[in-house]
């Protein structure tokens, strides 16, 4: 795939309703048979799209509640596929290759069964650190994109107690389409449009604003064949 810019190009198909929306940019890839995907250009999808907010993709759970992870994987998926994946077909592929147990993508192994020319690597934590934005870099020039690991609401840690001692969980899921001297681009799930990370609901204003502040850790979603 040629390296693009999105604010370079017109998004071909731009569909705005109830305060949800997708872009589909330019360059949509041809249909395959055998033959291995063709990437395509990433589609930005939104959890909180009237289309499938209330949908349950897994235990439960609806698109709007939780499903930022599943979205960023439709999102990744755009790039293999040869026609755009919504994230209820994902959830449901997903599903199937076992990847959910209960409402939690457990099993993000088994995303490639899902989508031929997807990979799994694993996954990068900076809890506890400030990000490694070289090896960011890498990933989305590999790739095209990376999906990162922030926390939902800035006040509180991705993992923290409560006031009874319970762990809580305030992780949310986006994806990264490139790095912008230190703030990053980023494909939101909840919100369904490209912005700058520094500037988003993900960062306190006492924070510099460094993207290496924001991001918690990267789910390593590769695009088999990029780079």
């Amino acid at each position: 795939m040629p390296d693009l810019d999105l604010h370079d190009i017109v998004p071909e198909v731009l569909n705005v309703a109830g305060g949800g929306w997708h872009a589909e940019y330019g360059l949509i890839a041809a249909a395959w048979d055998d033959a291995p995907p063709v990437p395509s250009a990433l589609v930005v999808y939104g959890q909180r799209n009237p289309k499938w907010a209330n949908l349950i993709y897994a235990g439960g759970t609806t698109f709007a509640k939780a499903g930022c992870f599943v979205v960023s994987v439709a999102m990744m998926a755009s790039l293999v596929c040869a026609e755009p994946v919504e994230p209820p077909e994902v959830a449901r592929r997903l599903a199937e290759a076992g990847c959910f147990v209960g409402n939690l993508l457990n099993h993000p192994e088994n995303i490639p069964l899902a989508f031929r020319g997807l990979t799994w690597d694993g996954a990068l934590h900076y809890r506890d650190k400030a990000a490694d934005m070289d090896r960011v870099a890498q990933e989305i020039a590999a790739n095209g994109a990376t999906i990162a690991e922030v926390a939902f609401n800035p006040l509180y840690k991705v993992t923290y107690k409560d006031a009874n001692g319970e762990t809580q969980w305030n992780q949310h899921f986006l994806v990264l389409t490139r790095v912008v001297g230190d703030d990053c681009e980023v494909a939101d799930p909840w919100t369904g449009e490209v912005g700058l990370l520094c500037e988003s609901r993900y960062r306190l204003d006492r924070w510099p604003k460094k993207a290496n502040r924001i991001i918690t850790g990267l789910r390593l979603v590769g695009v088999e064949g990029q780079g």
